[in-house]
């Protein structure tokens, strides 16, 4: 896909969402809304993406995100945004998808259908439309006699019967890039309460002269839906979160409340692992097989649990790997830490590994059984077969031997164990 481009167009205030942060801040299932939509993007093959930022930024996407930047200083409407991006876009590109960020819930294989659409019949815009009950508050698609789509209007242009129609833009679009595009787009007037340029001004444009139009319908009207307020964020989570736990159950993974759980994108479970409600299992995270996981738990930042593996009651495991066979119990922190095979936390072990300038690491060997109630003070290494016991504190830099039996604050080697 060489000759394609994905545009992003996220400059965007949000200020229905009644937030001093840019619209695509704003995160849902976990990840912001400019991430969702550079990930559809390139689920769908397009991997050259362009971000149409508001004014100071693009440092903040830069430093992000890998896409190239394009900042949007006066808001003055869709038609103006796209203008500005295809001054800044290069000309080997003949082919862009232009996303409005907040089209979140989209997905990789609707776009590459309706790239396939617009390719096959040879369209010079294809867009995205849905059917809504209650169409209110977004732009409307108008077809003449014969059926063939010939405007679309944005609400505050519509009249009395034109607000009745069903057919509703999402704010996906194909361009085929014709030289004539900027001019077109130059001439497009300000129109509506905000007096705006419309990028829906576009089609009778083309459609007086001849060029090809389509429309692709969603079957799916939850991909198409928009992001414009806080009720629509909270709906849109819920939509994602249950979206990810059906993926999950359809490849081997019981989740036994789905409405109560909550799975990030990019996460990988094993085949008959058991998910209780309220876990919450963020992105990059990597979970085994035949592992039991919750309820009411957290695993973040990536971390890698084995087969086998049991997180009850309350523990979170935060930027840790924990081998086959070990055992978290309930009200446990782990972080940054490698767990060995075998392993017993006890109730209520914390592993405090931030020092108030850095995390440090701890390891904990094979077959270690951590008492009830043990704070690990990082750096920490436990050897193979230690026990510690319930309450004991294991100061920082501590190396245990193995088969050591600590106690005690500070823990102090008790005895060893002759056989493991």
């Amino acid at each position: 896909m060489k000759s394609i481009c994905g545009l992003i167009l996220a400059a965007g205030k949000g200020t229905r969402l009644k937030s001093s942060l840019p619209k695509y801040r704003h995160k849902i299932a976990g990840w912001s809304l400019l991430r969702h939509s550079i990930e559809n993007l390139r689920g769908a093959g397009i991997d050259d993406i362009y971000v149409l930022a508001g004014f100071g930024e693009s440092e903040f996407i830069d430093k992000n995100f890998s896409v190239s930047t394009i900042e949007q200083k006066r808001r003055t409407g869709t038609a103006d945004a796209l203008l500005i991006a295809l001054k800044n876009i290069p000309k080997k590109y003949k082919t862009i998808v232009l996303l409005y960020v907040d089209v979140v819930l989209l997905k990789a294989k609707t776009i590459k259908s309706l790239l396939s659409k617009h390719n096959r019949d040879n369209s010079d815009i294809t867009l995205l439309t849905m059917e809504l009950d209650v169409p209110k508050g977004y732009g409307r698609v108008l077809s003449n006699e014969s059926g063939n789509m010939v405007a679309v209007k944005e609400e505050d242009l519509l009249n009395k019967s034109e607000k009745k129609i069903k057919e509703v833009n999402v704010g996906v679009y194909i361009f085929k890039r014709k030289n004539s595009l900027e001019r077109d787009l130059c001439s497009i007037k300000p129109k509506g309460d905000k007096k705006e340029k419309y990028l829906t001004e576009i089609f009778p444009i083309y459609n007086k002269r001849g060029l090809k139009v389509l429309a692709l319908k969603l079957k799916d009207i939850n991909e198409g839906l928009g992001i414009n307020s806080r009720r629509e964020l909270v709906e849109a989570n819920k939509i994602l979160y249950r979206r990810n736990a059906d993926e999950h159950i359809l490849k081997g993974v019981s989740i036994l409340s789905p409405e109560n759980t909550f799975i990030e994108r990019d996460v990988a479970i094993g085949r008959d692992t058991v998910i209780y409600p309220f876990a919450y299992i963020g992105f990059g995270v990597r979970i085994g097989e035949n592992c039991i996981i919750g309820p009411s738990c957290r695993i973040k930042g990536g971390s890698r649990i084995g087969n086998n593996v049991k997180v009850e009651n309350f523990a979170e495991i935060s930027h840790s790997e924990i081998d086959n066979n070990s055992k978290i119990k309930h009200f446990s922190y782990i972080g940054d830490a490698s767990v060995g095979k075998s392993v017993n936390i006890g109730a209520g072990t914390v592993i405090a590994n931030y020092d108030g300038r850095r995390k440090n690491k701890t390891v904990i060997k094979d077959n270690a059984f951590i008492g009830s109630n043990t704070t690990l003070v990082a750096p920490v290494e436990i050897g193979k077969g230690v026990i510690t016991g319930a309450g004991s504190v294991v100061t920082k830099n501590s190396k245990i031997a193995d088969n050591s039996v600590i106690v005690g604050v500070p823990a102090k080697i008790l005895r060893r164990r002759r056989d493991g």
